[in-house]
Order: C-alpha cells, then structure tokens, then sequence
C-alpha cells in the first residue's frame, strides 16, 4: 500500500514503484487516494474536492519537546492525479501483471471532502488537516451524502478495474453521530441499537453500492465490531490477533498487522534515523518474520495458504515521508524481506526459511537495488544510510512527538 494521501507522490514514482512490485514478484498495489489531509481522485459533479480537499496550507514535520509544540513547515502541500493519469498507472500495473486496488477511506479521515463539501459533515467548521492523528470529523448519513459516496464509488469503479475497491472503515469517532440530532433520528428509524451498528449500516450501504458493480468491497479491521456483510474482505491491520478473530468469524480477510508491516516505523533505534510515526522499530528481521497465515488459522484450516486469508499486504504510510528518496529509503530493503515471507515456507515447524541465509542473498540482491536507481537504506550496519541528505536534521528521530 502506497499512501498518496497525506503526501502527494508523482505519477512517475508510482510507475517506478510498480517496476520494483514486478521486480518482487507482489501483485497487487493498494493507492489510498484520501484521507484527512488531502483527496486525491477528481470526481465528475464534485470539483472541490480536488481544488479545495486536495491541500492543506502545511505540514507537521515535528514535534519539539523543548517547547512542547508541534514544528510546522509553513508550505502548502497537494496535488491530485487527473482521470488520466490514474488509467495509465492502471494500465501500466496490468501490462505487469499487478491489480490496482484503489481507496477511498469513509465514514472517518474525511475531513478533506467536508472541508471541500461542508454539507457531507455534521455541522461545525472543518479544513484539510495539518496535524496527523485521528480527525473527529465524519460524514453525516443523510440521502445527499449517501449520493456523495455513490458518486464516488461510481467514479472509482469506471477508472479501476479491479474485482475488489477499498471504503476504508478504520479510526471513526461516533461522537458527532452521538450528537446529532439528524443522525439519531436515522438510526432510531432504522431500529439500531447504537452508533457502532450504526456504522456497520454505512458499511452495508457502501457494500451494496460495490455489488451493483459487480466489485467487492475491502475495509479495515473495525468494520467487523459493527456486523459488516459476510462478503465484505477484512484487512487485518492492528494486529495479526483481529486478522484470526475475523478469519473465525467467516470473513476472507488480508493480514497486513502494523507490528510487522508499518514501513513508516523506523527502522531502529538509531538517533539519526528520520523522524517516523512514534512507536517501535521495525527492522529488517522482524518484517521477516511475518506469517501470512498464524498458526492458529494453519491448525483450523488444515494447511498453509487454504481457508480464509487470501494474502498479506504491507504498508507505506506517509504523514512523516515526503520525499521519493525517503519513500524509497523506508521500503527498501524491508520489501524484499516482506517479499520472502510471502513467496517462502513459515518460519516453523518444519519451515524453510532462513534470516541468516536471506540476508547473504539480499547483499547480491543490493546490486539490482543500485541498478534501478533505488535509493535503499543499507542493511550491512545498523546505522549506515544512503543518499538521504534530503532529510535535514530538524526532521529526524529526535523530534518525533505526538501523532
């Protein structure tokens, strides 16, 4: 998954990160085209979305503990890819055998949309978010905005082929849906018990708008607390535990828990690393050590890669990437590694993989790293990097502060 969201990349580096999934043997591309700080996918009847909902005035490139405020760039970020555009990263991915997956992330991380769109929110003033974090901000449930996401989906499903589309579900505050009169007004006319089912009627909706498409519908790990339909597909992401629970309960899911699979960790402990999303390093070994399917769901399902968990998937997410070069230096080596869990044996029992012996391969692989140009973080020491000047010393670890 490429965040293009909450920092906007070129065609070019989409296309060039396409070469490197064929490269890998990864067959799908997951673009989360919106989210709080910026829309990214012009839709037909809704032109603010892109002239407003695609910027924001600035960025959080910090936090100072000194003075225990946030450290602010001052510049306007944004940009959004035309129809076009997208076709052709469309058709680019395909001539390479890889599947498309766009997302669209609603009820919540919608602020850009209700900035562009105040009508789609329940009440209140609301812009394209600077800060990082979890907005409170979400759509309301009234027939316009419900037409809104129709709209959306319609627009999506004619540029992207794939047999899946993404609605996003994750990190939604119910608080305005709490406090608004409309919306209690509409769940108590559609006899739900509480704000958590409430959205799992959203959910239902937007699942509904898929299948007339013939298109199935991807969500985050949430969706499940609030009964999403048995066809929807989970991607597991808070922990490898949610991605069993929904396995369990029938849904097909995709794992792709952040402990292993967040590329927007840092990659050790390493003071001179970039600042990266506050939590624990995520080092090359322990991307390794992913299993796609826990032994728990191998013993219920009988043998590796049968019954519910269709694939693994890892993610660059980029609040604190805003360069290529930075993109490129937080995916790589750590890809290859996520490469070799998915295409090798499990770890254990019985497995065949072997971190030792994936590293002396990976040292011959750099060479076709270099070749391509791909501006990779060195794996030979722990705090050796490449051409990361880019980074100035203000944005590194020692700054990093609340989300």
């Amino acid at each position: 998954m490429l965040d293009v969201a909450r920092h906007f990349f070129p065609v070019e580096f989409v296309l060039r990160m396409i070469d490197q999934l064929a490269a890998h043997k990864l067959n799908v591309l997951h673009l989360h085209l919106t989210d709080d700080q910026g829309w990214r996918i012009p839709i037909p009847g809704y032109p603010r979305l892109t002239e407003v909902g695609a910027w924001r005035p600035e960025t959080i490139v910090g936090f100072d503990h000194e003075e225990d405020e946030y450290e602010r760039d001052g510049e306007p970020h944004g940009g959004a890819y035309t129809r076009a555009e997208l076709e052709d990263i469309v058709a680019y991915a395909a001539a390479r055998h890889i599947d498309v997956l766009p997302e669209v992330d609603f009820p919540g991380h919608a602020s850009a949309a209700i900035a562009a769109y105040p009508k789609l929110g329940n009440g209140g003033r609301s812009e394209v978010r600077t800060r990082w974090g979890i907005s409170t901000h979400i759509l309301n449930l009234e027939e316009a905005t419900l037409r809104f996401v129709q709209a959306v989906f319609d627009e999506v499903t004619s540029i992207f082929p794939s047999a899946y589309v993404h609605g996003g579900g994750d990190e939604v505050p119910k608080r305005e849906w709490r406090e608004s009169a409309k919306v209690q007004r509409k769940r108590v006319e559609l006899g739900i018990d509480n704000e958590e089912e409430l959205q799992g009627w959203f959910t239902a909706q937007v699942d509904r708008m898929l299948r007339e498409k013939q298109r199935r519908l991807v969500a985050w790990d949430e969706v499940v607390t609030g009964g999403a339909p048995r066809d929807t597909v989970v991607m597991a992401w808070r922990s490898t535990g949610y991605g069993v629970d929904a396995a369990l309960r029938g849904y097909d899911v995709i794992m792709s828990p952040s402990e292993y699979l967040y590329l927007d960790h840092r990659q050790s402990t390493n003071p001179d690393e970039p600042v990266t999303f506050p939590a624990s390093p995520l080092p090359l070994a322990r991307v390794f050590e992913f299993e796609p399917v826990p032994e728990g769901l191998r013993e219920a399902y009988g043998r590796p890669g049968c019954g519910r968990v269709l694939g693994g998937q890892v993610h660059l997410w980029s609040e604190y990437v805003p360069t290529v070069a930075h993109a490129e230096y937080m995916t790589f080596p750590r890809l290859c590694a996520f490469a070799e869990a998915v295409w090798r044996q499990p770890l254990a029992p019985g497995g065949t993989r072997s971190f030792p012996e994936f590293h002396r391969r990976l040292s011959h692989h750099a060479t076709r790293l270099q070749a391509a140009g791909i501006r990779y973080r060195r794996f030979d020491t722990s705090s050796a990097f490449l051409e990361l000047e880019q980074v100035p010393p203000e944005r590194r670890l020692a700054l990093a502060g609340p989300s």
